[in-house]
């Protein structure tokens, strides 16, 4: 769903979209339940001490019938808290179970809901901002399901039971109280509106100060290398200065709320204390009554403030809900645990017919216009060009990141759109430009391309990709710690573990991103070996700017401007003396 037609929702869909995260709750229902009924059990033995205590002092005056003496009552008294305490204690621990355990539900659905959108989606979006989602909204969230909500119904049952109780006791006083409310209720209405407003433009600038943080510490080397920590220190003051600002603005909201909230109710209580004065004077209720009337009516007052400040919670709460349905509304390109398709057999050739395409957002830029070529099995086939030409949207293309506009791409005749994903993809290699390892051990990065291989499979793909020399040097072996996206690699290392995984991967088709352009002599000696090894027997899309690595590719295109100008062997290229020759000949220079 986009944006814009959120932004148009009605309000009630708003509400229906916040209560609809209690879903997550459904399959605990019992622990719910039990809950529930813990949660009512324990408000109601917080209303027998006040009711008690009436009875206490009319005993202790020898008004009272129903009660021996002092002593019973209090016992009575001390029973209820007993149980009170025992049952509060259960309930907590109940709670606790059902609203991890639904948290642990929704943090899992929010990262598989992640991982599994689509590039155009998450090269939208900062990395920050999608963190934000998973860390501070949840946590919000967290704080709703075990504390807000639990808090709300319990102090709205007090008041609920507690007004009927009343209402037995004494009609007129109860009356009295009664006309406070519906003008509370208009009040939290409208200062919820702006409470949930300022949540949500919080919640948002949390978001992007978690993204300052993300990306300094991404290329905190260039940040070093630059002495822009200076800079990189205000830019987030500024951000964090941005919630500050917006956290007092909310306070403001807040604290008028609650401050009108309590003086209006600590007027009506002032206003009963009055009239039930003057009907103990009046002899018209007795000590006890009028004891227990007070004691009730403040602990109704204090539930019905309590509700109020749960009310500012709850809008709070829906500001990060609505963060988290916006994501979780997003469609996925794939189902994680879903069963994948049928994988095929690459048999015959891949195909690009007549593709165009535009990134998501730039409708007015097309990077390839009308572009057409075969590779046959086992062919190698390179792309060259100037930068921004087209070469890796290509490659994005046919890995299924992005999806033609124009024209079709097809595999044995079958357009790849009409693939299972999954089983696509299970079926291409890639090896990138720029290799980010994960933050773990050698053995970790290299079987990333099969989780089912074994030492010996890993072993002998480090030896192909000319890894395991440095591997084997290393006193952790495999298990060295590659650091932060492999920062302890060199570069000419980190593409050998790249070459390594996908030599383990086994995929019938590879892609090769410019995998050499940024090595030196020696480490580009021994990745192109690694890399002679892994293109064996596959079918190959090679992109390159050093064009002595396509020397030997069957086919070579030339891209510019997002169309193929030149296409043949180096030979044929070179003795047409084109784009390509010059390029060649630039090189050389």
């Amino acid at each position: 769903m986009a944006r814009k037609e959120r932004e148009q929702m009605p309000k009630w869909a708003d509400l229906k979209r916040t209560i609809s995260i209690f879903r997550y709750i459904l399959p605990y229902k019992w622990l719910f339940a039990i809950n529930m009924i813990l949660l009512a059990i324990t408000s109601l033995t917080s209303l027998a001490v006040p009711y008690f205590t009436g009875y206490l002092i009319d005993v202790a005056q020898g008004i009272e019938e129903n009660f021996s003496s002092v002593n019973e009552v209090a016992l009575i008294m001390a029973g209820i808290l007993l149980l009170q305490a025992i049952l509060s204690f259960i309930r907590i621990i109940v709670q606790t179970k059902f609203t991890q355990r639904a948290i642990v539900d929704l943090r899992s659905d929010l990262y598989n809901k992640i991982i599994t959108l689509p590039m155009s989606f998450l090269n939208q979006n900062r990395v920050g901002e999608l963190t934000s989602r998973l860390s501070n909204d949840v946590t919000t969230l967290n704080e709703a399901f075990s504390s807000t909500v639990p808090q709300f119904v319990r102090q709205l049952f007090i008041m609920i039971v507690g007004i009927i109780v009343l209402g037995m006791l004494n009609l007129k006083l109860t009356l009295i109280m009664l006309a406070t409310i519906p003008i509370m209720v208009i009040f939290a209405f409208i200062f919820g509106r702006f409470i949930r407003r300022i949540s949500k433009q919080r919640q948002d600038k949390l978001a992007e100060s978690n993204t300052v943080v993300e990306e300094t510490l991404q290329a905190i080397q260039s940040v070093k290398s630059f002495t822009n920590e200076l800079f990189e220190s205000l830019r987030y003051k500024g951000k964090i200065e941005d919630v500050y600002r917006l956290a007092i603005k909310a306070s403001y909201y807040r604290a008028f709320f609650i401050v009108f909230i309590t003086v209006g109710f600590l007027g009506a209580v002032v206003f009963i204390l009055w009239q039930a004065g003057l009907m103990l004077s009046n002899q018209i209720i007795t000590p006890g009554d009028f004891v227990q009337f007070i004691m009730l009516t403040i602990f109704i007052a204090g539930s019905i403030a309590g509700v109020g400040e749960s009310l500012t919670a709850i809008q709070r709460t829906i500001g990060a809900t609505d963060r988290i349905e916006e994501l979780l509304d997003e469609q996925s390109e794939l189902v994680i645990g879903k069963e994948k398709g049928k994988d095929f057999i690459f048999q015959e050739k891949i195909r690009f017919n007549n593709v165009g395409f535009t990134y998501p957002g730039e409708r007015d830029a097309q990077v390839l216009k009308q572009v057409d070529f075969t590779i046959k099995k086992g062919q190698k086939v390179a792309l060259v060009g100037s930068s921004g030409a087209g070469k890796s949207t290509i490659a994005q293309l046919l890995l299924r990141f992005y999806d033609a506009i124009e024209g079709e791409i097809l595999i044995d005749d079958v357009d790849i759109k009409n693939m299972d994903i999954s089983a696509y993809r299970n079926n291409v290699g890639f090896v990138p430009q720029e290799v980010l390892l994960f933050g773990g051990t050698i053995r970790e990065n290299i079987q990333y391309g099969n989780l089912d291989a074994d030492e010996n499979d890993l072993i002998a793909a480090a030896k192909q990709a000319n890894a395991w020399e440095f591997i084997d040097k290393s006193p952790q072996g495999l298990d060295t710690i590659v650091g932060e996206r492999g920062v302890q690699l060199s570069g000419g290392q980190k593409q050998r573990v790249a070459i390594a995984r996908a030599l383990l991967k086994n995929p019938p088709i590879l892609i090769l991103d410019e995998a050499t352009s940024a090595l030196d002599a020696e480490s580009e000696h021994l990745v192109q070996t690694a890399l002679e090894h892994l293109m064996e027997e596959r079918t190959t899309l090679i992109i390159a700017h050093r064009l002595s690595t396509v020397r030997h590719a069957d086919e070579i295109l030339v891209i510019d401007n997002g169309r193929i100008i030149e296409q043949g062997n180096h030979n044929l290229l070179m003795e047409e003396n084109g784009v390509y020759s010059n390029l060649v000949d630039l090189q050389l220079r």
